[in-house]
C-alpha cells in the first residue's frame, strides 16, 4: 500500500526566520543570531485520483498557511478511502503518534470520539457562525469535533432527456419512482449508476429511515434506538425490501456480485454512466458537478431530493470536510491556530475546491456549482424531516453499515436478514459506544 505523500514546500528566508539569539559581550557588542527550525505538524487526509479531489480545499489553505507561517510548517500525506483510509488513520491514531491534523468520514467519528482522539474545537471562532444543520453534525456528545468546511446533500440525480425519450417526468415520489424504473427497464435501459457506496446507501437509508426523522416524536424514537428498546431494523426493513427488489428487477443490472460492486469507487464508472445517458438516475452528493465533463455545461439534468416517500421526497444533509485535530497532539497549540486559520477561511472557491458544495456556516461567499440544477434540491436541505448521513444522537453507526448490508444482500442475504443482523449490530455497537 502506497501513501500519496506530498510534503509540502518549506520556504524559509534566514534573514526573515532566523529567531535571534544574541550573546553579547562588554566588550564588542559581539551578537551571534542562531536559525531555528519550524515546528512542523502532520496532517493525514483522503486522497484519490481525480484532478478534483475534494481534498484540495485542504492543500490550498495548507499552502497559503504555509506561505505566510515561518516558525509552523504542514506536511501532509493522503489516501484513498478504497485503498483503507480509514482503518489507517485509525490504527495511527491508536498508536499515541497520531497526526496533528487529520480529515475524518462520518462513519468513523462515533469510535473516534469514545477513544478520545477528537479535541474539542468549541472555542474556535468559526463555530458560532456553523448553520444549525452544520452544527448538529459537528457536535457528538457535547464535542465540537470538527468545524466543516462546506456542507453537501444526497440526492437523486435525473437524466432528464432520457426520461423524456420515453414520455416519463422526473419522479416526485415513491409510486411515479417506481413507475418509471419499470417502464425503463421494459424498454432496455438501466434505470440506476452502481457504486460501492452510496448508490446503494442513498436509497436504502432515505426509504429506511425517513419515517424516524419525520415524526414529531424523534427525540422519544432515539432513546429507544440507543438504549435498545427499539430494534433499528424494524425502520430499515422498508429500506431493504426496496433494495431486494431492485436487484431482482435488476434495476443495477443482471448478474451482479458483491466482489465486483464493492470494486467499483464512487464517481468513476457510475458518472461515466449518468453523463453517457446509459442510466436514467445517479446517487450523488451536491459538488459532484466539479467532476462532469466541462463542469455539466449544457448537460440536461435534474438534482433533485430521493422519492422514497409515498408523496414526497428527501435528501441526506452531510458535513463534506471534516476538519479535526488529534486531542493527543505533541504540537496541540499549533494546531489549534492551524485549524483556526483554515475555518476561518470564506472565499468562494471553498464551494467549488470543497468535497461538497455547500456553505457551513455565515459568511462564506459563492454559489453551488451546478445550482441552476438543483432548484428542486436545494429547498430540501435546511428543511425538517431529512435525514442526516450520520446522526450523531445516536450510539451506533448507519452510513457503513448499510453498505456493508447491501453488500451481503447482492450475495443473497434476504431483506429481513439484513434487518435482524442489523439490530445485532446495533446492540452491539450500544455496548462499545456507552461502555454498557
Amino acid at each position: 500500500m502506497k501513501y500519496a505523500r506530498r510534503t509540502l514546500a518549506i520556504a524559509l528566508c534566514a534573514a526573515v526566520a532566523a529567531q535571534g539569539l544574541c550573546g553579547c559581550t562588554t566588550r564588542g557588542e559581539i551578537c551571534v543570531e542562531q536559525e531555528t527550525d519550524p515546528i512542523v505538524l502532520s496532517f493525514f487526509m483522503p486522497m484519490g485520483e481525480q484532478k478534483n479531489e475534494g481534498s484540495n480545499v485542504f492543500l490550498k489553505l495548507i499552502d497559503q498557511y504555509n506561505a505566510s507561517h515561518d516558525d509552523v510548517q504542514i506536511q501532509v500525506e493522503g489516501l484513498s478511502i478504497k485503498d483503507g483510509y480509514n482503518e489507517v488513520l485509525e490504527k495511527r491514531l491508536a498508536s499515541g503518534q497520531g497526526d496533528d491534523l487529520f480529515a475524518v468520514n462520518a462513519d468513523s467519528v462515533k469510535s473516534f470520539a469514545a477513544s478520545g482522539y477528537l479535541c474539542d474545537l468549541a472555542d474556535l471562532p468559526a463555530c458560532s457562525r456553523l448553520y444549525p444543520a452544520a452544527r448538529e453534525q459537528a457536535e457528538i456528545d457535547g464535542l465540537v469535533y470538527t468545524i466543516p468546511l462546506t456542507m453537501a446533500a444526497y440526492g437523486m440525480y435525473v437524466n432528464t432527456d432520457l426520461l423524456e425519450k420515453y414520455g416519463l417526468e422526473p419522479p416526485d415520489d415513491y409510486p411515479s419512482w417506481m413507475h418509471c424504473c419499470q417502464v425503463l427497464k421494459e424498454n432496455g435501459v438501466i434505470p440506476f449508476a452502481v457504486n460501492r457506496w452510496y448508490a446503494m446507501t442513498v436509497p436504502v437509508m432515505a426509504r429506511g429511515l425517513y419515517k424516524l426523522y419525520q415524526s414529531d416524536r424523534y427525540g422519544e424514537l432515539a432513546e429507544g434506538l440507543n438504549d435498545g428498546s427499539i430494534p433499528i431494523g424494524d425502520y430499515m426493513l422498508e429500506g431493504f425490501q426496496m433494495f431486494e427488489e431492485f436487484l431482482e428487477q435488476g434495476y443495477y443490472g443482471d448478474d451482479l456480485t458483491r466482489e465486483g460492486v464493492d470494486s467499483i469507487p464512487a464517481c468513476t464508472t457510475d458518472l461515466q454512466a449518468f453523463q453517457e445517458q446509459t442510466v436514467a438516475f445517479a446517487f450523488f452528493s451536491t459538488g459532484v458537478e466539479k467532476y462532469f465533463d466541462d463542469e455539466g455545461e449544457g448537460m440536461p439534468y435534474q438534482a433533485q431530493g430521493v422519492p422514497a416517500l409515498p408523496d414526497g421526497a428527501v435528501c441526506l444533509p452531510s458535513i463534506a470536510d471534516r476538519l479535526c485535530v488529534n486531542a493527543n497532539s505533541n504540537h496541540l497549540k499549533e494546531a489549534l491556530e492551524v485549524a483556526e486559520y483554515m475555518s476561518d477561511a470564506t472565499a468562494a472557491e471553498l464551494l467549488t475546491d470543497g468535497g461538497g458544495a455547500l456553505p457551513s456556516r455565515e459568511g462564506q461567499e459563492g454559489m453551488p456549482m451546478g445550482a441552476e440544477h438543483m432548484q428542486k434540491l436545494l429547498p430540501l436541505v435546511n428543511r425538517e424531516g431529512q435525514i442526516p448521513i450520520e446522526d450523531m444522537n445516536l450510539h451506533f453507526t448507519y452510513w457503513d453499515t448499510t453498505r456493508t448490508l447491501c453488500l451481503e444482500m447482492i450475495d443473497g442475504l434476504s431483506a429481513e436478514e439484513a434487518a435482524e443482523k442489523y439490530n445485532a449490530i446495533q446492540l452491539e455497537q450500544i455496548g462499545r459506544y456507552v461502555g454498557g
